[in-house]
């Protein structure tokens, strides 16, 4: 080896770096083939495109697709249910093999995943209101309350284009029940959901009054990886295929949408024939498809990062030259550092007026209000955030019209929950302290008892901090929720999850440093009386 020329060694090294590369050209394949099952990522809130029947299984037209697939690799097929929010992680970290979920083809998808060509389909957004609602314009949305489906591809140019206040939720079910009991004036949806939508009998009170804009083809996905493999271009002839036979017309019919302009289109462009009978529409001898033959023009992936010192290190973080990106991780900063400290807050206000009054109430009244505060104490914060703000808010609403402000609810739930077990502690460590000092006074059995229960109730408060992120169930924009955001667009995880890292250990330093203060405060006031 030593007399080998480096060079030499160079040429080897590039030699079987390229011979590995393209060993990988199938190896996606092959792992389908030996577990005899292909894993694809589906929508199953999406009706009818995928959806769960009666008996809890996964269907709908994307299902179809990918039960076509898996024909034609002769093998098993596994539906896997995805959301807007993961569905590009799970493919790209292989938890799923393919991607068929009603993702819209943008050129910042591109960058973070292999989008198949040519499109499946196409929509775009259109908004549903209340048929009493007079607008008539989408400029009249300006500054208004919007509900959204988070990181829908159409979000960030809505938001910037008509100023609106965002109220985005994780799936469609809970953006129907936020528009339903009006938490806000309408949800911008796709316009051919929506239009499915509105078949139903209990939507024959709502409508959808706007054109709709942003329109955008669909893509099915592999991972990057895959793209230029035999992998991604058998779903890339898979596609081609159902354009050409009218599968994809066939399937509108089949699950009652009626036939779209778009596959009309495609239709009649795969089976175009030039003069000698061959399709005018098919491969390059560089395997590569016409641009004409397609939906949108299939351009080279371009990275939006501007000259910053990150950049050049070669780490991703947009909110140093984005300032829709910078605008939505302050206001998710500012709303976590304010949850967090207002829910800390309360629920000390909380355990200490429940836990001295589990103290001083008879034991009858007392048994009772522990009852109760278990209830608080037990149940899930993310079950609590549902049943308020879903279930009690959509009473008042409906009944009363008065609408809960979802941020004011997510104090109130993680108030309750971190206080009712801060009532245990102190009620515990009152008892504990009056047995050693029968007779003191409230005010220095409390003292004592805080000081006997203050590991628990820091524990509880920093539980609290790490509990906000599911304030963004009932669309409050905290701050995983904006960083999953900025994740769904630019992909750039690694980054994003290190600044979260670091910034939830300074945060959590911080309020257990002034607990610690706190502790010390009321040492000092217990040492001083009995001084």
């Amino acid at each position: 080896m030593k007399n080998i020329p480096f060079y030499v060694l160079y040429l080897l090294l590039i030699l079987g770096s390229s011979q590995l590369l393209a060993n990988n050209d199938s190896q996606q394949l092959a792992a389908i083939k030996s577990r005899d099952t292909l894993i694809v990522g589906v929508k199953a809130d999406y009706p009818p495109w995928g959806y769960y029947d009666d008996n809890g299984t996964i269907i709908g037209l994307e299902p179809d697709l990918a039960q076509d697939i898996a024909d034609r690799l002769n093998v098993k097929l596994q539906l896997q249910r995805v959301s807007a929010s993961n569905r590009i992680n799970k493919l790209e970290e292989g938890a799923i093999d393919l991607l068929i979920a009603t993702m819209g083809d943008t050129d910042k998808r591109r960058r973070q995943t292999g989008i198949i060509t040519p499109s499946y389909y196409s929509s775009g957004a259109t908004i549903l209101v209340h048929k009493d609602s007079q607008i008539k314009s989408w400029a009249e949305l300006y500054g208004r309350s919007v509900c959204l489906t988070k990181n829908a591809y159409f979000n960030r140019n809505l938001i910037e284009r008509f100023l609106l206040k965002p109220k985005e939720f994780e799936g469609t079910l809970d953006n129907q029940a936020a528009l339903r009991f009006g938490s806000c004036m309408g949800w911008v949806f796709d316009d051919t959901a929506l239009a499915n939508l509105l078949k139903e009998k209990s939507w024959q009170d709502f409508k959808t009054p706007l054109n709709t804009i942003m329109l955008t083809p669909w893509a099915i996905a592999v991972r990057s990886s895959e793209k230029e493999t035999v992998f991604g271009q058998l779903v890339s002839d898979a596609i081609i295929d159902w354009h050409r036979s009218g599968k994809l017309l066939a399937l509108e019919k089949k699950w009652g949408i009626r036939n779209s302009q778009f596959l009309i289109d495609q239709n009649t462009r795969w089976n175009e024939k030039d003069n000698n009978g061959a399709y005018v529409c098919q491969r390059l001898p560089n395997n590569i498809l016409p641009l004409k033959c397609l939906s949108r023009k299939s351009v080279a992936a371009t990275t939006a990062v501007k000259d910053n010192l990150l950049s050049q290190w070669g780490i991703d973080f947009p909110p140093l030259y984005d300032n829709y990106s910078q605008t939505t991780l302050l206001k998710g900063i500012t709303l976590t550092l304010l949850l967090s400290l207002l829910a800390i807050i309360g629920s000390l206000c909380f355990g200490t007026f429940t836990g001295i009054l589990l103290y001083r109430l008879p034991s009858t009244a007392s048994w009772t209000l522990g009852r109760l505060n278990d209830i608080f104490r037990m149940t899930p914060p993310l079950l609590n955030l549902y049943i308020v703000f879903f279930g009690l808010g959509s009473l008042t609403a409906l009944h009363y019209g008065i609408q809960f402000n979802a941020f004011i609810v997510a104090i109130i739930v993680f108030s309750l929950y971190a206080g009712s077990s801060n009532a245990v502690l102190l009620y515990q460590a009152l008892r504990a302290a009056s047995q050693h000092a029968p007779g003191a006074p409230l005010n220095t059995l409390f003292s004592s008892a805080f000081q006997h229960a203050y590991e628990g109730i820091n524990a509880n408060s920093v539980n609290i901090i790490k509990a906000v992120g599911l304030a963004s169930m009932i669309a409050v924009p905290e701050l995983i929720s904006s960083s999953n955001s900025i994740i769904a667009e630019y992909g750039n995880k690694s980054e994003m999850m290190t600044f979260l890292l670091f910034f939830y250990f300074f945060v959590v330093y911080i309020f257990i440093f002034l607990l610690n203060y706190l502790q010390r405060l009321l040492t000092i006031g217990v040492v001083k009386k009995n001084g």
